[in-house]
């Protein structure tokens, strides 16, 4: 892991930034949004999704973040991590897995 074109990126998230019960193996849409401070309001419009696969999901007991672990394609993995902080939603997409 991973295949050729594909990377692997780690993201913390908090509590309504991804669906309950998420798995290695799920099947996602990342979506990273404009932050809420965004003072120019067509940025607040815009935002971006990649196609990724779960490849761990580790909760902190004694912190509020869980670092979701995904698998993607090269140049989404850059694009994400260059994404600001707390702007970034996961969604379970069809074929969950």
């Amino acid at each position: 892991m991973p295949r050729e074109g594909q990377a692997v990126a780690a993201v913390g998230m908090k509590l309504g930034q991804f669906p309950s019960g998420l798995q290695p193996g799920h099947r996602v849409m990342v979506v990273a949004a404009a932050p809420d401070d965004a003072v120019d309001e067509s940025a607040a419009v815009g935002t971006e999704a990649w196609k990724a696969v779960v490849a761990e999901v580790r909760a902190h007991r004694d912190d509020q973040v869980t670092v979701v672990t995904l698998q993607l394609a090269e140049a989404d993995a850059r694009r994400l991590a260059a994404a600001p902080e707390g702007t970034l939603r996961l969604v379970v997409v069809r074929g969950g897995r």
